[in-house]
């Protein structure tokens, strides 16, 4: 396997991952101890973003990944990704 196909298969094993909705496995198989996520306004330690994305598939138990395209350039993989899931209960107040 090349080394493109390969990065893209390990970012699309994620996406697989947390479909199956074990976050636990997926973080600890795929997202590095001392990540930092810059998204959402601010800044999540792993930690935080294992337990907001807890909340959000307990809110939203049919959410589902799906990998649109993928691109890789040197060691970095870019995923356009988009999800889609029924809201049925409560998160963070909505």
């Amino acid at each position: 396997m090349n080394p493109f196909s390969e990065l893209k298969a390990i970012a699309s094993c994620f996406y697989e991952s947390y479909n199956r909705k074990d976050l636990e496995k997926s973080f600890n198989d795929f997202i590095a101890a001392d990540l930092i996520n810059h998204t959402m306004g601010g800044s999540l330690c792993r930690e935080m973003w294992l337990d907001f994305d807890g909340a959000f598939l307990s809110a939203c138990p049919d959410l589902v990944m799906n990998v649109k395209e993928q691109f890789v350039e040197g060691n970095k993989v870019v995923t356009h990704w988009t999800c889609a899931g029924t809201h049925t209960a409560t998160f963070y107040g909505m």
